[in-house]
C-alpha cells in the first residue's frame, strides 16, 4: 500500500505528460492549426477535435490523481507532528492546503474541458486558478514542513527541507515567468500570428 501511495504522484505526472504528447501527435498528424508555431502552447495541443477529447479526459483523470497526491502529502506532513504539537495553526494550514489543491484540481479539469478556441476566457481563468492556488498551497505546506524540520535534530530532515525550499523558489520563478510575464507575451504573439496568416479556426 505504501508503494502504491508513493507511485500516485508519478502516475499523475505520467498521465498528464502522456496526454499532452498524444494530443500533440494527433494534432500534427491531422495538420491542425497551432497558431503558426512548430511547438504549440500546451493548451493548444488540445484545441481541436479529436485531440480535444483526449486532452479533456486525460487531464481530468490527472486532476483526480492530483487531489489524491495532495491528500497523501498532507497526511505525511501531519504524521510529523504529535497530537500535542498538532495545534490549531498547523491544523488550519494543512486543511487550507488540501482545500486549495482541490480547487486547483477543479481548475485543471475545467481548463482541460473548455478549449482555447471556443472558450478562451473560461480556459484562461481556469489555468490561472490552477497555477495560483496550487503554488499558494505548495508554499504553505513547504513552510509548515520546513518549520517542523528545524525542530528535529536530524540533518537529513533539515537538508530535505532546505531542498524543498530551493525547489519552491524555482517554482515561484517559473510561475512569475509564466503568469505575469508569459501570458501577456503569449497572447500578443498568438494574436499577431493569427492576424498575419489567418489560420484560426477548428479543423
Amino acid at each position: 500500500m505504501a508503494r502504491f501511495r508513493a507511485a500516485i504522484p508519478l502516475i499523475a505526472c505520467g498521465i498528464a505528460i502522456t496526454t499532452i504528447i498524444l494530443c500533440f501527435i494527433i494534432s500534427q498528424s491531422l495538420g491542425h492549426d497551432t497558431g503558426g508555431l512548430t511547438w504549440p502552447y500546451v493548451s493548444d495541443t488540445g484545441r481541436d477535435d479529436p485531440e480535444h477529447i483526449v486532452f479533456a479526459i486525460g487531464l481530468t483523470v490527472a486532476a483526480v490523481f492530483y487531489v489524491v497526491t495532495w491528500k497523501i502529502v498532507v497526511q505525511y506532513v501531519r504524521s510529523l507532528f504529535s497530537d500535542d504539537e498538532f495545534t490549531g495553526g498547523v491544523k488550519f494550514a494543512l486543511g487550507a492546503v488540501l482545500v486549495l489543491q482541490i480547487l486547483a484540481a477543479i481548475g485543471l479539469a475545467l481548463l482541460a474541458i473548455f478549449d482555447t478556441l471556443d472558450y478562451p476566457t473560461v480556459h484562461l481563468i481556469s489555468a490561472i486558478l490552477f497555477f495560483v492556488l496550487s503554488i499558494i498551497a505548495t508554499t504553505i505546506v513547504t513552510v509548515v514542513y520546513y518549520r517542523r524540520a528545524k525542530h528535529k535534530d536530524d540533518d537529513s530532515t533539515i537538508n530535505n527541507a532546505r531542498f524543498k525550499l530551493a525547489v519552491l523558489c524555482i517554482i515561484w520563478i517559473l510561475f512569475i515567468i509564466y503568469i505575469p510575464i508569459g501570458l501577456p507575451l503569449a497572447d500578443y504573439e498568438y494574436d499577431d500570428v493569427r492576424t498575419t496568416d489567418g489560420t484560426l479556426g477548428r479543423a
